[in-house]
Parts: structure tokens; sequence; C-alpha cells
């Protein structure tokens, strides 16, 4: 089947998802489309029914209702995804360029194994007007820097077949705890595994900036101010605490280096704060900003990540 599956999550995005809909209908590649919807109250399954009943290749299905992440991570589950070409993400208020699935498509045409594609965005506001270009990341992509950051959203991932078939085993072995990252946790995932990641500069998908949002944009005070009260208030160390519980589950598949680096996390974010200190630059914990990586070196040294 040589086609892509869209799989995207939605929950009370009647204002958007028609525009993401029509963007994702006019990709040059041929795409069946699949709305998992989360438990919307509005006119989100009204606006995609109305769409399917025109003909066009869309289905709504019911989400796990466990919050965005194990949202885009069902699709996974899907009955026959891996007998497509591509899956890739999408959420519900962006707008794809109409050669989004086709460049990503040629990109990972070098790759026989799992790889997945990412890029930047370009950011818009509620009206679609050009806003900036996401932070230009990819200079990092090894597990060091997996373990600090998500390499780009997970409304740019597009998964070829041997990415779609690997995931859709590895994420049957068990249930996901909740607090996960979806696309971090892929992120991770193919770091550990030694696949591919093709990050691209050129921006493929323009992300919609609005206060309804659940991650929006990130440079602003606000969103700052976001992350540090994350931080302090222990919600970064609960996230991880719930990445490393999948990661250490998943420990086998990685890499030997990889592998050791999560059992040593594990067993160092237990113990005193000086024995972190001590451990803190054998484990290269980094992020692709300098001031960032020490933001987070202090916060890995007393505790909070």
């Amino acid at each position: 089947m040589s086609k892509a599956l869209v799989f995207l999550g939605a929950y009370n995005g009647e204002r958007f998802i028609e525009a993401q809909l029509e963007s994702i209908l006019q990709q040059q590649t041929p795409v069946d489309i699949i709305v998992s919807d989360d438990g919307s109250t509005d006119q989100t399954i009204a606006v995609t029914k109305g769409l399917q009943s025109q003909g066009h290749p869309v289905r709504v299905v019911e989400g796990p209702r466990q919050g965005f992440a194990s949202n885009f991570l069902s699709a996974f589950n899907v009955d026959g995804v891996d007998q497509y070409e591509l899956l890739a993400w999408s959420d519900q208020d962006d707008i794809w360029h109409p050669d989004h699935l086709e460049f990503a498509r040629k990109k990972l045409s070098n790759f026989s194994g799992p790889a997945f594609f990412c890029c930047r965005t370009r950011w818009i506001d509620e009206d679609g007007d050009f806003v900036r270009l996401s932070p230009r990341l990819g200079k990092q992509i090894r597990f060091e820097n997996a373990m600090c950051q998500s390499l780009a959203g997970g409304n740019t991932f597009v998964f070829n077949r041997a990415a779609i078939g690997w995931l859709k085993n590895t994420l049957s072995q068990g249930s996901l705890p909740n607090g996960l990252s979806h696309d971090w946790l892929i992120y991770q995932l193919f770091c550990g595994a030694g696949f591919d990641v093709v990050f691209s500069t050129e921006p493929r998908v323009d992300y919609r900036q609005h206060s309804a949002n659940i991650l929006g944009e990130n440079r602003s005070l606000g969103a700052r101010l976001r992350r540090c009260s994350m931080i302090l208030d222990g919600s970064l160390r609960s996230q991880v605490d719930a990445h490393l519980v999948v990661l250490e589950g998943l420990s086998d598949l990685f890499l030997p280096e990889p592998r050791e680096m999560i059992h040593d996390l594990i067993r160092v974010r237990r113990q005193s704060w000086l024995s972190r200190l001590i451990r803190l630059r054998v484990l290269g914990l980094r992020r692709e900003s300098r001031l960032e990586t020490m933001i987070l070196s202090l916060c890995f040294v007393i505790g909070l990540y």
C-alpha cells in the first residue's frame, strides 16, 4: 500500500480542524486520515464527519481519553497500520505545506531500517500570519541529548514502514505510564536503539499559536515561566520518572552505551547530591543550548531532574 496514514489527535478543535484536514487532503502523497477524538464536547466530530460524508478518506475513532500523549501513541494500535508506507502525526490546528509528506518520503527513502523524519516549523498566529521559525535544533542527535529534550515537535513526525512495524511491536509490550511526552519518548527510543532520525531545517508545517494550545510557542516569557514552574514543583522530575520506567523496560533493545546510561541514571538519581555531581560529567547530559545545559545540570545535582 503505497500511501500514508495520517493520524490526527483531536480534542475540542472545531475552530481550526477543517483547515488542517483540507491541507492534509491536498498533499502530493495519497493519504488515509484517522481523526482520534479524545472526548470533544464541541463540533469537532461533526466537522470531521462532514468531510467524510463528502467522500474524503477521513474516519473518526474514539481516543483512549488518557491525555494527548496516549492519544498519539495509540496510532500504533490501528489495525493494518504497518501496511502503510508512511505514518504521520498531525495536530488539529496546524497547516501542512502541500509537499510535507512527499518531502519526508524522499528524505526517508535513503533508509531501509527504522527511521523517522521531523523538521522545523513556521509559527503562525490565529489568523495564519507568520510569526517566526521554530528553534533550529538537530545538531546533537544522540542519546545524551535525547535524555534532556525532544528534537522537534511530534506534529512534524513522519515514520517509515520499518519504524511503524518496530514501534507497533515495541509499544505493545506493556501498558505505558501517565505523564509521558510522546514525541520526546520516540526520540529517546530511536537514539537508544541506534535508529535513524532525519531532522530537516526546512519547515514543512505551519504551527498555529493560540490561547488553547496545549504546548504552543516556547520562547515567550510565559512559556519560560511555565517551564521553570515545572522544574520547581517537581513536574519535570515526575515526567523523567515516567520516561525512565519505559526506557528501562525496553533497554534490552538498546545499544550497549545507551543501555548502560539508563541504568546508571536511574541509580544515580537515587543517590546524594554529591554522587550526582560526581557522575554528571560521565553521564554527559546536555541540551543544545549551553545555558540550558548549565541549568539542567544544576537541576540534576539538586534533585529536580
